[in-house]
Parts: structure tokens; sequence; C-alpha cells
């Protein structure tokens, strides 16, 4: 089973989960998860100040691992007798891989902010990061329909690997500095490592290396 996420911001992202027998692809479970920071401090990572750190929550999951893709949107609730929350499923019959990610691509352009707001308990959502969402989800989206249609691509992924679509210069400058800024945040260079700046096959994505011995905050080349 291949793991990998695609950032659309600093605090929303895709998880995608793939499954392949028999050389076919025949199971994708994608997860639309949004980033809440918490009070654990991580005081220990040498070159770094003490940080604050948080965690993915999921708020929609998309599955055919079963047979029928579902659509399966979280409502967390605080009842003692639920500690799962509520579960909102949207049966969408049997659908291939290829088209539930077409699918759950237009449901994320229509849906995403309701998604969020049905959720509950998360922080209103800032203009800054909507804006951000809306411009970079073509990219992001552009960027998953290409690494499950090329298996060559899909299979050249390191392991729960995390990257963010990054457009050529000029044709979204905004973006790749709000892209870069996203990717640039400490909690993600002390846990994860540098930047790195890479060609995914035709595409160009931002996502983090290991540092090299020594080696504290690494620079973009």
């Amino acid at each position: 089973m291949k793991l990998f996420y695609i950032e659309i911001t600093g605090e929303d992202r895709l998880s995608f989960e793939v499954r392949i027998q028999n050389n076919q692809l025949t199971g994708l479970r994608i997860k639309r998860q949004a980033y809440q920071r918490t009070d654990r401090v991580v005081t220990d990572i040498k070159g770094f100040e003490p940080f604050n750190t948080g965690e993915w929550l999921t708020l929609v999951k998309y599955d055919n691992w079963k047979g029928e893709t579902v659509k399966d949107a979280l409502r967390p609730t605080p009842a003692a007798f639920s500690p799962l929350g509520i579960h909102v499923k949207e049966n969408w019959g049997y659908l291939d891989a290829y088209r539930l990610l077409d699918k759950m691509l237009e449901d994320l352009q229509r849906n995403w902010q309701n998604d969020y707001l049905n959720y509950g308990t998360l922080p209103a959502l800032a203009p800054s990061r909507i804006e951000h969402f809306q411009r970079n989800l073509p990219f992001a989206s552009e960027l998953a329909r290409y690494i499950i249609n090329d298996r060559t691509v899909l299979e050249q992924l390191d392991p729960e690997l995390a990257m963010m679509p990054l457009p050529r210069v000029g044709l979204d400058d905004w973006l790749i500095e709000e892209n870069t800024t996203a990717m640039s945040r400490v909690e993600k260079l002390a846990l994860r490592g540098r930047l790195s700046i890479e060609m995914l096959g035709t595409h160009q994505i931002i996502t983090h290396r290991p540092r090299a011995e020594g080696e504290n905050v690494a620079q973009l080349p």
C-alpha cells in the first residue's frame, strides 16, 4: 500500500492510501484533513527553539476499499457514549479508483468550506486561508491525478512523502510565495527536514528531505 500527502495550505491536506493487487489499482482511500495546533511543545530538536506542534484531524474520508464508494463526513461529539463521534455518510455506488478521485475532487471544490464548518470545534476560516485553498486546489488536483494515473510516478514516491505543488515562476507568484511559506513552518522543517524543490515527472513540487549530519535549518537552493 502506498501512502502520500498533498498539502493545499499550511493547515489543509489530502491523505492518499493506494492499494495495488496483481499490478492493478484496486482501492483508494482519501482523507481530507485539517491541522490543529496542540499544547504539546517540542524542545529537543537541535537547531530549533521550542515550538508547538499539532495533529492532523480527518474531516472527511472517501473510500472504495470495501466495494461501494462512500463519502464519510465526521462530526465529533463530546458525548461519553460516542467517543468516535457521528458519521454522516453518502453512498456513491461502485466507482473505480480513477472515477473516485475525479468525484472526490469535484466534491471538494464544491463543499470544502461546508464540510469544514460542519465538522465543528475548529476555528473560523481566515480569508487568507480561503484564498490560498481556492487558488491552490486546481494545482493540487492536477498533481493528484498525475500521480494516481501514472504508475511509474506513483511507485517512485518515498513512503509517506508530504508535498505541495509549486507553480512555475510567472504562473502565480503569490501562490509560489504562499506555498513556500506554508512548507517552511518551523514544525515542518524541524520534524521533516530541509526544504527541497524537485521535479516529480513533469510537475514541480516542494517537499522536505533529511538534513545532512550537522546541518540545522537548511535554506532553499
